[in-house]
C-alpha cells in the first residue's frame, strides 16, 4: 500500500520505449538512404541530359573553328586580291541566293495554295501590321490554326527581311530604355502568352530579344515561330531573334 513506482510495470515500459526508439532510428536511416539515392539519380540524370544537350553545340563549334581556320589559310584571289573567305562569301551571296529563292518558290509558292471558304482563322496581308499581329495572338489563344498559305507567305517575307541583316546586330536602348530578353521557350506557347501579358507586345518603345531555342520539345513550336516572325516583321528594329541549337533540322530529327 504505497505511492512508489511499481517494480513489475517499469521494465515493461522501458522495453516498449527502446523498441520505439530503435524503430524510429531504422526509419530515419532508411529515409536518409532513400533521399540519398534519389539525389544521386537526379544528379546522374542531369549530367546525362547536359552531355546530350550540349553535344551538338560542341560539334558545331569544332566545325566552325575548322572552316574558319581553313578560310584564313586560303591564298588571296589573283584577280582582285580578295581573300579566300571574301571570294566564297561573295559567291554564295550573289549566285546561289537567286537560285535558292527560285527553288524555294518552285516547291513552296503561296500563290499555289487555295484558302478554303470554311477557313475561320486569322488572315494575313503583307506588309503585316500590328492589328494582324494581335489577331494572330487571339487566334492562337483560341487554339485556331494559321492557314498554310499565310504561314508560307510569313516565312518567305521573314526570310527576305532576315537576309538583309548582318550576322551581329546591336540593340540600342537610347529610345526604349529597356529590353525584354527571352530564352528557351521550347514550343510552350503559354509561356510566351505570359511574357506578353506581363511585358506587353513588342512595340517601338518595347523591344524584345528572343535568344534561340523557341522550337522543339513543346507542342506549339510552329505557332511560336509564326508569332515571333510576325513580331519581327512588324517591328524589325525592335525585335531580335537569335538562332539557338534547337533551330536546326538535325537537332529536331533526333
Amino acid at each position: 500500500m504505497g505511492c512508489g513506482p511499481s517494480t513489475d510495470i517499469q521494465p515493461e515500459l522501458m522495453g516498449k520505449s527502446e523498441k520505439l526508439m530503435k524503430a524510429a532510428v531504422l526509419i530515419q536511416k532508411w529515409y536518409r538512404r532513400y533521399t540519398a539515392r534519389l539525389e544521386a539519380r537526379r544528379r546522374s540524370t542531369w549530367r546525362i541530359f547536359q552531355s546530350i544537350e550540349y553535344a551538338g553545340e560542341q560539334d558545331q563549334l569544332k566545325l566552325y573553328n575548322f572552316f574558319n581556320d581553313m578560310l584564313h589559310h586560303l591564298p588571296p584571289s589573283d584577280q582582285n586580291k580578295q581573300t579566300g573567305a571574301t571570294v566564297i562569301t561573295d559567291h554564295f551571296s550573289a549566285q546561289d541566293t537567286v537560285n535558292e529563292e527560285n527553288e524555294l518558290l518552285s516547291v513552296a509558292n503561296p500563290d499555289n495554295v487555295r484558302v478554303e471558304s470554311s477557313y475561320r482563322g486569322p488572315r494575313l496581308s503583307f506588309p503585316i501590321n500590328r492589328t494582324q499581329l494581335e489577331r494572330m495572338v487571339d487566334a492562337f489563344k483560341s487554339n485556331q490554326m494559321l492557314h498554310a498559305k499565310y504561314l508560307m507567305e510569313l516565312l518567305h517575307n521573314t526570310r527576305k527581311a532576315m537576309k538583309t541583316l548582318d550576322n551581329i546586330n546591336r540593340v540600342s536602348l537610347s529610345m526604349t530604355k529597356h529590353v525584354t530578353i527571352c530564352g528557351d521557350l521550347h514550343g510552350k506557347i503559354d509561356d510566351l502568352f505570359t511574357i506578353f501579358y506581363k511585358n506587353g507586345l513588342p512595340s517601338d518603345s518595347n523591344s524584345y530579344i528572343f535568344n534561340g531555342d523557341f522550337v522543339d520539345r513543346g507542342p506549339n513550336s510552329v505557332e511560336i515561330a509564326a508569332l515571333l516572325f510576325a513580331c519581327f516583321l512588324v517591328y524589325p528594329n525592335h525585335v531580335y531573334i537569335n538562332r539557338g541549337n534547337h533551330e536546326d533540322h538535325i537537332m529536331n530529327i533526333r
